[in-house]
Formats: structure tokens, C-alpha cells, sequence
């Protein structure tokens, strides 16, 4: 099926009520839910040449689609680079002469295995988000997939975006789940070869909002005789103690775009199923807070002329 239908039925389901609850069928029959999202990629399959995964190759095409190619052509900074360097090279295809991407997590033995074999106008660096060591007014643009949540220090990146953007530049993410979201946990440990991921239910031993209303000594008790005791401490640990994840609520980002000198061009949010019970309890919990609900973010920034 051609891509361009894929992208806009996935906007009509992420953004209706179809969408929003989608998360009680993950509670409530979560190998059901697997099974339909498996089919469903299948489906409404989004082509690209170096086999993205589902999530980058529509927010590529998102970017595409914002993104004027005479600002593509600038330069674009990719935040939280592949080591493959796949969304380098599709990236490069859609007319951005010259396209940098950065990861923290990158070794100088895998900057040297894999460097050589991108093409000329691709580069991949080991590179915080606070700090590029970029240019000045050097990008027209930057692009982000699932990588916002986990930025620290949320608004200095902010301001480094700003700072290595010309006048005009546009900032793109899509990103999630969020840290006030049912997922939020975003938990990714493994031990002795078993895994926890909060994207497939049936490796998630947290329940929605858990995060939020629990403290580490509840947790524990909540899991301990669902998984085995170091994967155990590795859930604990990423949830409570792992800097790989920001923590920032919805109103949170709201707060640090308006507060930036960015304009906000454009921020729709896919959201999920809250029961009354829970939001009234979370909102007790934290009463800064009022919204539950944003499980992903697309936004769109521009830095003024």
C-alpha cells in the first residue's frame, strides 16, 4: 500500500478516540495487542532504502513534509544517531547536502568501524546535546525521533539547538513516551539474558503509572515475584536512579518551549485512555501537574528571523 495512505491512516488512528484506547487493549489483552500491531505494520508498511524501523520512517517523512528542502539543504543535525548511520543516509536523500549526527553513547572504536563507510556529506560524532562543539548559525535544521524524553539539562539543549541554527532554522521531533504518560517508566533493562521494554506488554512488569505513584521500596515489592532478582534491581535502577531518561512532564515542556527563544510552530500530541479514579489520584500526588494523557509529542520549532 502506498506510503503516503500508511501516513495518514496512522495520523487518524494515533489522534482519535481509536488511538486514545489503544492503551487499555495493552492492559487488557496484551499478546491481542501485539498481534494487531505486528499485523497492522505489516499492513500499512512505510518503505524506505535502509530499512528504518516504523517510528523513524514516519517521522521522516514528517520532517520532509515541515521542512522546506531550501532549509534541508543548509545542513541538518540528527540527534541520537544510529550507529548504523540509517537515518544519516535517508536523510541525505531528501536533499540535506550535509547531515551530522550525534550520539553520546558512541565509542571511538565504532566512530572508526563505521566513519569510513558513510558517504561524503554524512557525519557521525560522539556529541552531547548541551554542548555540539557545532558552528554558529551552521544548520538549517534538526531532526529527532524517540530521543527528546531522554535530553537532560532540557533547556540548555534548547538553547544549543538555537545557537547552531541560522535565522529561520526549524527543530522537528516526534518523541515519547513521556515521563507523565502511563509508560513514562520507559524501562529498558536486561539481566542474565531477560529483558524488560516498556514498548512490548509482555516484557513489561510495570504497571501504567507506576512510576508516578509509587516509591522505590513499592515497586519492588509490586515485581519482586515477577521477574528474577537482578533484573529486578535493573528495573529499579533504570526507573529511579538512570540518567538516560529526563523525567519531565507534559506541562514541563510546555513550560521550557515558551520559555526558549524559539517559536512554536506546531505541537499535536497522540494521547491515551486515563480512568477518572487514576487522574484524580495522580493529580493528588502531584499537584503541579494536570495532564496524564500525552503519551507522544510532535513539535515543531523555529528560530526567528
Amino acid at each position: 500500500m502506498p506510503s503516503l495512505i500508511s501516513e495518514r491512516v496512522d495520523r487518524v488512528i494515533r489522534q482519535s478516540p481509536l488511538g486514545r484506547h489503544l492503551s487499555r487493549l495493552r492492559k487488557l489483552a496484551p499478546r491481542l495487542y501485539t498481534n494487531l500491531r505486528g499485523a497492522y505494520s505489516s499492513l500499512f508498511s512505510l518503505d524506505s532504502k535502509h530499512g528504518l524501523e516504523r517510528y523513524q520512517a514516519r517521522a521522516l517523512r514528517r520532517f520532509v513534509d515541515i521542512v522546506p528542502e531550501v532549509v534541508r539543504r543548509i545542513g541538518v543535525l540528527e540527534i541520537g544517531s544510529d550507529l548504523d548511520g540509517k537515518v544519516l543516509r535517508e536523510l541525505q536523500l531528501t536533499g540535506c547536502n550535509y547531515v551530522t549526527g550525534i550520539n553520546t553513547a558512541f565509542s571511538d572504536a565504532d566512530l572508526a568501524q563505521i566513519s569510513p563507510a558513510l558517504p561524503s556529506g554524512c557525519t557521525l560524532k560522539r556529541a552531547d546535546m548541551r554542548d555540539t562543539g557545532l558552528p554558529d548559525s551552521s544548520l538549517g535544521a534538526v531532526f529527532s525521533v524517540s530521543v527528546f524524553e531522554h535530553l537532560l539539562d532540557f533547556e540548555r539543549c534548547l538553547a544549543e539547538m538555537h545557537r547552531i541554527l541560522v535565522p529561520g532554522g526549524i527543530v522537528y521531533a516526534e518523541f515519547g513516551p513521556i515521563w507523565s504518560s502511563g509508560l513514562g517508566h520507559h524501562v529498558c533493562a536486561t539481566a542474565d539474558g531477560q529483558q524488560a521494554r516498556h514498548w512490548d506488554p509482555r516484557l513489561n512488569p510495570l504497571a501504567d503509572f507506576s512510576h508516578l505513584l509509587q516509591s522505590r521500596d513499592e515497586m519492588r515489592t509490586t515485581i519482586a515475584n515477577r521477574v528474577p532478582p537482578r533484573l529486578e534491581e535493573g528495573i529499579l535502577g533504570w526507573v529511579y536512579d538512570s540518567d538516560a531518561i529526563n523525567r519531565l512532564f507534559f506541562e514541563d515542556y510546555l513550560r521550557l518551549v515558551e520559555e526558549s527563544p524559539f517559536e512554536m510552530i506546531q505541537m499535536s500530541t497522540d494521547r491515551e485512555h486515563v480512568a477518572a479514579d487514576m487522574l484524580a489520584t495522580l493529580r493528588m500526588r502531584h499537584p503541579s501537574y494536570q495532564v496524564f494523557d500525552v503519551r507522544n509529542v510532535e513539535l515543531v520549532l523555529r528560530k526567528p528571523r
